[in-house]
């Protein structure tokens, strides 16, 4: 009869409900365990921390894990990304050329950043970041191999770095085939970083970036050959380059989550020249207060 019918249809499709969701969840990837350090590493981070020259040490240790130039915009990501651990952190954009070495500084510096606290995307669906779990890109460093990937969802990424939260309210069936309307809700801090060799295109997004333009001299074309054909007859030590990596995760595991005030603030300003002076503003004020962040041990 059309009532026995009618109740088989409703059942099969709470059954396909139920399956779809434990699909869904099945299908999460499992949050990598935050390392324990040991006592004799947690004390190797934190001399480390306190000792003097403590950038200039830093962009050593980044040079030795096996990123060949780009000094200085290896340093700027490295800040950048640290930036993850604060209540409002900074965003990355770099830009260039294909074949510069965007990909491999994003890679090389990311790698410096412990597993715990990293995404890789290399595309996305229009809706994939409300899908997230509630605070499961809290403090967490998501890197886009390329901004054509994640041209779908440039608006939610937009929102995520301005607001640090992004919402989208849904209707779904609940288990007696009811609608109801459920909202998403997904929150940051997250730190930010992809490629694009199309600055133009994603030009909302990178203004709220601090941009890095690669170094494409012939000098630094040269550098990376060598390191490459040095690779290649084995005479780079790899096991000290991992043991650097490894080095400097612990550093940034033992930074702690804590609040950064520059009394010098107010005498800073930017010359009238300066482009989007009120965004370059805010850039300027949480780069430096990040590298204070970063010496949090050498401060009161």
């Amino acid at each position: 009869s059309t009532a026995e019918i009618s109740t088989a249809i409703n059942q099969l499709t709470t059954a396909l409900e139920n399956y779809r969701s434990e699909r869904l969840e099945a299908m999460k990837p499992k949050q990598v365990e935050k390392r324990q350090l040991t006592e004799q590493e947690r004390k190797a981070a934190i001399a480390y921390l306190k000792s003097p020259d403590l950038l200039a040490r830093t962009k050593q240790a980044i040079a030795q894990s096996g990123l060949v130039g780009e000094e200085t915009n290896s340093l700027i990501a490295y800040l950048t990304y640290t930036s993850r651990k604060r209540h409002t952190s900074l965003h990355l954009m770099c830009l260039g050329a294909s074949g510069t070495g965007k990909t491999w500084l994003q890679e090389r510096v990311s790698a410096l950043m412990p597993e715990e606290d990293k995404i890789e995307i290399t595309t996305l669906s229009m809706n994939a970041f409300y899908y997230f779990g509630k605070e499961e890109l809290k403090h967490k460093l998501l890197l886009i191999e390329d901004m054509d990937g994640a041209e779908a969802v440039l608006y939610p990424l937009r929102e995520l770095q301005s607001k640090r939260k992004i919402s989208k309210t849904v209707t779904l069936k609940d288990s007696k085939g009811n609608l109801k309307t459920v909202t998403l809700n997904v929150e940051g801090p997250v730190c930010i970083s992809g490629c694009t060799t199309r600055e133009q295109l994603y030009e909302d997004n990178a203004n709220r970036c601090i941009l890095l333009y690669m170094d494409n001299s012939p000098k630094q074309d040269k550098k990376i050959m060598d390191y490459q054909r040095k690779l290649s007859a084995g005479l780079i030590d790899q096991y000290a380059e991992r043991k650097v990596r490894e080095q400097v995760k612990n550093v940034q595991r033992i930074l702690k989550p804590i609040s950064v005030r520059n009394p010098y603030a107010t005498f800073l300003n930017l010359p009238e020249a300066v482009f989007k002076p009120r965004r370059t503003m805010l850039l300027l004020l949480m780069f430096t207060e990040t590298i204070t962040y970063y010496h949090q041990y050498q401060r009161e």
